[in-house]
This record gives C-alpha cells, sequence and structure tokens, in this order.
C-alpha cells in the first residue's frame, strides 16, 4: 500500500493540483508556482490545436482499432484451425512486438516508405505499377495513414495472442458436435466463437483504448514533417511537448501546470471511456 501511495497515488493528486497553476517546469518547488484557477482549462478548450489532437485521437480508436481487432481475430483463428507451422506464424506475427517502437518507427520511415528505393517502392515496380510505386507516404496528405499503417503492423500480434488463448479454451468438443450437426466454419465461428468472447472483448477494448490514450511515440517519430504534424498529433504527445517543450516546433509553449491540466482530461477521459465500456459488457459472461 506504501509503494502504491508513492508511485500511484501521490503523483495522481500532485498532476491535479498542479493544473490549477502556471508552472515554468515540473521541478518547480511550490513557492513558485502562480495560482491560475482554471485557466488552463479554459485555455486548451479554446486551443485549436489541442482540440484536433483529440480528433486524431478519435480516428486512431476507431479505425485503427477496427483494422487490428479484425486482423488479430483473423489471425487467431486461422492458427487455432490445424494450420501447419503454428507456432511459426505465431512467433514471427508477434514479433514486431518485442521490437523498439523507435526501431520500427524508423524501419518504416527510411526503408518500408522510401519513394526511391523503398519496401513498397520494389514491391510495386515489379508488378509494374508505376503510381504506387512513385506514392509519397510520408507526404503531409498521406502522413496519417503511413503512421497507421506502421502503428497496426506493430500492434495485431500483441492482440492476436489474446484471441488465441481465448480460443484455446473453448473445448473442442463443442466444434466437433457443431461440424456433425451442419455446421460450417463461419456458422460456427459467429454462432459459438463469437458469443463466448463477451469477456475477451472487454479487456481487449480496454488495454486498445489505454494505448490509443497514451499514444505518442509514433506520433514523435512521423512527425518530422512539421507542416503534417498537427494532424498526428495525439492528446499525450501534445502534452509532453507542453510540458518539456519542444525547440523544433512553435506549435506550443512551456508550462507543467498546462501539462497537468491536459493530464487530468486525459484520465477523466479514461474514466469515461472505461464506464461505457463496462456498460455495454455488463452482465455474467457466456461459459461453456
Amino acid at each position: 500500500m506504501i509503494a502504491i501511495a508513492l508511485v500511484f497515488v501521490y503523483p495522481v493528486i500532485r498532476t491535479i493540483l498542479m493544473s490549477f497553476f502556471t508552472i515554468d517546469n515540473v521541478v518547480s518547488k511550490m513557492s513558485e508556482w502562480s495560482f491560475v484557477g482554471v485557466s488552463n482549462y479554459t485555455q486548451l478548450l479554446g486551443t485549436p490545436l489541442f482540440r484536433q489532437t483529440w480528433v486524431t485521437f478519435a480516428k486512431i480508436w476507431v479505425f485503427g482499432g477496427l483494422v487490428i481487432m479484425c486482423i488479430a481475430m483473423l489471425f487467431a483463428v486461422i492458427l487455432t484451425s490445424g494450420v501447419r507451422g503454428k507456432s511459426f506464424w505465431r512467433a514471427a506475427i508477434y514479433l514486431p512486438n518485442i521490437i523498439s517502437a523507435v526501431a520500427l518507427a524508423n524501419m518504416w520511415i527510411h526503408y518500408a516508405y522510401n519513394a526511391n528505393w523503398g519496401l513498397f517502392h520494389n514491391i510495386f515496380a515489379a508488378l509494374g505499377w508505376d503510381s504506387m510505386a512513385q506514392f509519397q507516404w510520408t507526404s503531409p496528405d498521406h502522413l496519417f495513414l503511413a503512421m497507421m499503417v506502421a502503428y497496426c503492423f506493430g500492434a495485431v500480434g500483441y492482440y492476436m495472442l489474446i484471441y488465441i488463448a481465448e480460443i484455446e479454451k473453448i473445448p473442442q468438443d463443442i466444434f466437433e458436435a457443431a461440424k456433425i450437426d451442419g455446421s460450417s466454419g463461419v456458422h460456427s465461428f459467429f454462432h459459438i466463437t463469437l458469443p463466448l468472447f463477451k469477456g475477451v472483448f472487454k479487456t481487449t477494448l480496454t488495454l486498445w483504448t489505454t494505448g490509443t490514450l497514451g499514444f505518442y511515440i509514433w506520433s514523435q517519430m512521423f512527425s518530422s514533417n512539421r507542416d503534417a504534424s498537427a494532424q498526428i498529433m495525439t492528446p499525450m504527445y501534445y502534452m509532453i511537448r507542453t510540458t518539456f517543450g519542444d525547440m523544433a516546433s512553435a506549435y506550443t509553449e512551456t508550462n507543467a501546470g498546462l501539462g497537468a491540466a491536459i493530464c487530468v482530461m486525459v484520465m477523466l477521459a479514461a474514466g469515461v471511456a472505461f464506464a461505457i465500456i463496462s456498460r455495454i459488457f455488463k452482465g455474467d459472461e457466456i461459459t461453456f
């Protein structure tokens, strides 16, 4: 309990308190704080760029979530259907999760997306698709798409393992009985597998929401294009720039109190999201 109080409760209380002050940096003494009341919150709500970060968050949560969960589920079903080389494919798909996000982002930006000799360029050129071979992935118009493709590539394996574990918990006798009764693989998936996934859907949706609220590394790596960095800036990335500053950007001012207010807003958003998720998936889980 002492450890929890030191590493969680105290920082949360201090962050909430800081959000009502103007503070030069996070290590400033309390005697140096300037009380401003709710001005930090009103300033943030009146800043177009900050409001845009929440739009970006919503786009990542909706579109990224749909792509990742659907692909992860597809892979999980395939790898639990008796396919050969199950262990190899499971390890290969999960591999990006053990690689640093910074390293992955650099690989995508400087190799896969390179319009002159990158991976996509070579593949499309070999297929004779010249327009796609010259596609500018990291241009301002396509930067969000490029970031999401790279991020989804790295995130699918994590959720795939969760789904695999849940599918393997279902007794095979159920599927065999359904097959004997004439149920196809697709019919069994929608009428047996999915109904039994209520609990794991709640878990993965909670994990995805938490991860999206804390999304900033990929925005940082893909924001080298200053003309387009606003469209990929998330609330957490905006908070880091506000709290610690960014010499290469003129978007935000350095104010630890303003950054603390963003943290409080993120915490409130997380609380609301978790309440909604619990409401949607309320009731007893279906068991076998």
